[in-house]
């Protein structure tokens, strides 16, 4: 023992219970120590201390403090001598704090849970303890059970909440808070590239629950190369709008414009398209295109655009159309990185240069271009006569017009160059092959035979199995010959001849003359009929009654018109002549003479 605790008999500590209501609050304990006589001990050496020092902490005067809620034991102590006191901190609500009691401001249509805690008279928090939350205003701000707050309008109002009986309440102001942008004008626009947009742009600023903001700070800024605007920071107006004028880039294309506004996490995006300018805008077509009509053709149509200095102008739009039939598939809507533009072109059935027409943006300002394909008949397949069929000609004669051969392919494109082989076994070809010109057209000459009637030429197209039948008529030649005949070479005189006189009128080459008017005319006797048209065998015939004269009479007929004569002779006897005595007339004809100022004509025994 030390000095301090010779003699210590007792210890004693007052109050030995007491209780505190705050957290900081002081209570001050009293020791006394005595010795076997009871006499109080002065100097004695006292050791405090506390079973629990986060309820509370003890000083070395025996001063206890207040640390939490809870009950503790003091101790003092000298030697092996101890006194206890009972200490317990039970915290008493003196007010209830509503988010740290700050002023509260929270965005129109946003949630914000609150936090209500009870302090003690010291200002210390209390353990959590279930609030009754009371809104001031309804209408402008809502809250649950569970102090979440809703606000439902701009303005101010009050909430508060009640702890055991005590509310506090804090100021709650609600904004209206950027949460949208959009667009009320100025969308889709377009204008010449380096032009202003013809409308202004406005666009209104929206809480979450759509009301407009006003003075909100709104943001314009257009995108590399696509212009300005004339302000580039608007205060937003009592509605909620704010307005620029954008005068858009010098390149053509899609440009944009971005607007953005404090609070909103994304910024509204404008288009707008700058129409390319015609002075500065060069289309080419690229490549040659060809191939067989009514077919893709292997090579997209294509073509490339710059401005006058060769620089591409990607992102132009662009539109395609057949103008000669066919159509177009998967055609680029724009010009790509390079400035050009493919579009799929199958081509029409005609054969033939085709077109294709590109119209470049809106075509207000640069005129539609025009791409072009050779559109190629594909091969062979009808074969028919286009002109010159069932004619009609003179024998020995090329026809008046020439027969012509069309070849065309499965569309009904010509085809030229198209091989086609002639035969024919009556009268004459100049050629045996022929080829059809560009227009898919052969012709070719006919020389008839020289007998009369039905002719047939054959025409055979390379690569086409069926041939081609072409018919023409041989007709006689002009009047050539007059050949006068009768089964009764003598009469009695006076009297007719026993048969009829037959002429035959034929052409150089012997085939009968048909429709040709025939006069006869007698020396002696009479003729009946006088004047006849030959039939379809070229022949007439008429009845001769013999001169009253006896002795050779004769008969003559001419071609009316033609320098063509026959003569017919026999004898009148004044008593029939026996067959084996009789003088036979043969018949005569005289051939086409020239044409001299008098007529004559030769006679010849036939």
């Amino acid at each position: 023992m030390t000095v301090g605790e010779i003699g210590v008999a007792w210890v004693g500590v007052a109050p030995t219970a007491d209780t505190m209501t705050a957290i900081g609050d002081t209570i001050h304990l009293a020791a006394t120590v005595t010795d076997n006589s009871g006499t109080v001990l002065v100097g004695s050496s006292l050791v405090w201390s506390s079973d629990n020092s986060k309820v509370a902490s003890v000083g070395v005067d025996g001063t206890v403090i207040a640390r939490g809620a809870g009950t503790t034991t003091i101790v003092a102590a000298v030697g092996t001598k101890v006194a206890r006191a009972r200490v317990s901190v039970q915290q008493v609500a003196a007010a209830v704090k509503v988010n740290g009691d700050s002023a509260i401001t929270i965005g129109d249509g946003d949630q914000l849970p609150l936090v209500a805690r009870a302090v003690d008279a010291r200002g210390f928090q209390m353990p959590a303890r279930a609030a009754t939350w009371q809104s001031g205003n309804r209408d402008l701000l809502g809250i649950d059970s569970l102090g979440v707050a809703t606000a439902k309008a701009p303005g101010k109002t009050t909430v508060s909440a009640t702890i055991g009986g005590i509310t506090g309440s804090v100021p709650v102001t609600i904004v209206a808070v950027p949460a949208s942008i959009e667009l009320v004008a100025g969308s889709a626009q377009r204008a010449l590239a380096g032009e202003a947009l013809p409308q202004q742009l406005i666009v209104r600023i929206l809480s979450k629950r759509g009301r407009a903001v006003p003075g909100a700070s709104v943001r314009f800024r257009a995108e590399d190369g696509a212009g300005a605007t004339d302000s580039s920071n608007v205060v937003s107006d009592s509605l909620g709008r704010a307005r620029a004028h954008w005068t858009l880039g010098t390149i053509p294309g899609r440009q944009r414009l971005f607007v953005s506004v404090d609070h909103v996490d994304s910024a509204l995006i404008v288009a707008a398209e700058a129409e390319p300018v015609a002075a500065n805008t060069r289309v080419v077509q690229l490549g040659v295109h060809a191939g067989p009509a009514g077919t893709a053709l292997a090579d997209p149509a294509a073509i490339r655009l710059t401005d006058s200095t060769g620089r591409a102008l990607a992102d132009v739009p662009v539109s395609w159309a057949a103008l000669d039939g066919g159509n177009v598939a998967g055609g680029a809507a724009r010009t790509d990185s390079l400035g050009e533009a493919r579009a799929k072109w199958t081509l029409g059935n005609a054969a033939g240069t085709q077109r294709l027409r590109v119209q470049i943006g809106s075509g207000r300002s640069v005129p539609p271009f025009i791409v072009t394909a050779t559109a190629n008949a594909g091969a062979p397949t009808a074969a028919t006569i286009a002109a010159g069929d069932a004619q009609k000609g003179p024998v020995n004669a090329e026809l008046a017009k020439p027969v012509v051969i069309k070849v065309a392919d499965k569309l009904g494109n010509p085809v030229s160059g198209a091989r086609v082989a002639l035969s024919t076994q009556t009268g004459t070809l100049a050629d045996s092959v022929v080829v059809t010109d560009s227009l898919g057209r052969a012709p070719l000459r006919w020389t008839l035979a020289r007998t009369a009637g039905a002719q047939k030429l054959v025409a055979k197209v390379d690569g086409i199995p069926k041939p081609i039948t072409i018919a023409a008529t041989a007709v006689p030649g002009d009047p050539s010959n007059l050949t006068l005949s009768s089964d009764a070479t003598s009469g009695a005189p006076g009297k007719p001849l026993a048969k009829p006189v037959v002429g035959i009128v034929t052409d150089d080459y012997d085939n009968p003359v048909a429709n040709v008017p025939v006069v006869f005319s007698a020396k002696q006797g009479s003729v009946t009929p006088a004047r006849i048209v030959t039939d379809a065998k070229g022949r007439v015939q008429t009845k001769w009654t013999l001169g009253a004269t006896p002795g050779d009479q004769e008969l003559s007929a001419v071609v009316k018109g033609q320098d063509v004569r026959g003569t017919f002779t026999v004898q009148a006897a004044a008593k029939p002549a026996s067959k084996t005595s009789a003088t036979t007339s043969k018949p005569t004809t005289t051939p086409k003479q020239a044409p001299s100022k008098k007529k004559t004509s030769t006679k010849r025994t036939q």
